[in-house]
């Protein structure tokens, strides 16, 4: 009988520090992903200035390139008549574009902003990449995320 009570006081005890450690595993886990949190919200507020940016130019600049212009025409002949669309352009972005306009309408501002969320991968994707080579990692992502080409290229409807 006493052989029995120890066991149960052990199971009991064993039970109790099971529930205590997880709950501090869940308090740290919680804690963890507080700090990444917190690491990410220069990334973050970086990632918003570049898109309302590109947006912004896209607003002021509503003149095509040519190629531009080739590259809409050719999302247009995907899903309705188009006039001369050029089969020899690289063709992931015209899928893109006419997948976009067959939900929302044609509208070049929303070609532009979709191209603008594709830099914005790309900044975030170059951030991960420089996280594991360099520690300060952040600048050299502000550096590569506002230089002139990246922008002007940004929010310019091509795939070159």
């Amino acid at each position: 009988m006493q052989d029995q009570i120890v066991e149960k006081a052990r199971r009991i005890n064993t039970w109790a520090f099971y529930q205590e450690e997880m709950t501090n595993n869940q308090r740290l886990r919680t804690l963890k992903k507080k700090s990444e949190i917190k690491k990410k919200i220069p990334l973050i507020i970086l990632l918003s200035l570049c898109f309302i940016f590109l947006a912004f130019l896209s607003y002021l600049d509503p003149l095509l390139l040519w190629d531009e212009n080739a590259f809409l025409g050719n999302a247009r002949s995907h899903i309705s008549d188009a006039n001369l669309p050029e089969d020899f352009k690289f063709p992931l972005l015209e899928f893109l574009i006419s997948g976009l306009w067959a939900v929302t309408g044609e509208s070049i501002f929303l070609a532009r902003i979709m191209l603008a969320l594709m830099y914005i991968m790309t900044i975030y994707m170059f951030y991960t990449i420089t996280k594991k080579y360099f520690k300060d990692n952040m600048l050299i992502t502000a550096l590569f995320a506002f230089s002139s080409l990246m922008i002007y290229w940004a929010f310019r409807i091509y795939s070159d």
